[in-house]
C-alpha cells in the first residue's frame, strides 16, 4: 500500500498512516514527529519502516530518509532511532491506534 496517492501534483495522504499533525504529543518532539512523517511520505519509505531495527541505521533507506530529513531539521540519530520506532507502530497499526496509544502511555494515571 502506497502512503500517498498523487492526483494533480498534490500529494493526499493515506488515512491510515495520518495527516501527521501529531496534535497529541508535546510541542518539543511534535515538530520531530511531524518532520520525520513528512520525509517517510516524500521518500515512500512507510513499507521499509515497518521492518525498522537499529541495524537497519547503515541502509539505503536510512541515509535517504535522513538525508530528506536534514533539509528540514537535524534530529541526533537517537531521537530519530526512538521516532522511526513510533513510526514502525504506526506503518503497521496506523495513526490512529498511535495516537490512543501514545495518549494512555503518557497520559494516563497508573
Amino acid at each position: 500500500m502506497s502512503a500517498f496517492v498523487y492526483t494533480n501534483d498534490y500529494i493526499k495522504y493515506n488515512s491510515f498512516y495520518g495527516s501527521g499533525e501529531f496534535d497529541y504529543i508535546d510541542s518539543y518532539m511534535q515538530c520531530k514527529f511531524k518532520n520525520v512523517h513528512w520525509s517517510l511520505n516524500q521518500c515512500e519509505l512507510w513499507d521499509w519502516v515497518k521492518t525498522f531495527e537499529y541495524d537497519n541505521i547503515h541502509s539505503f533507506e536510512f541515509i535517504r530518509l535522513y538525508s530528506t530529513l536534514s533539509n528540514r531539521e537535524i534530529i541526533p540519530i537517537s531521537e530519530l532511532v526512538n521516532i522511526l520506532h513510533e513510526m514502525k507502530y504506526i506503518s503497521l497499526y496506523g495513526y490512529d491506534n498511535h495516537k490512543q496509544n501514545y495518549y494512555y502511555a503518557n497520559y494516563s494515571k497508573k
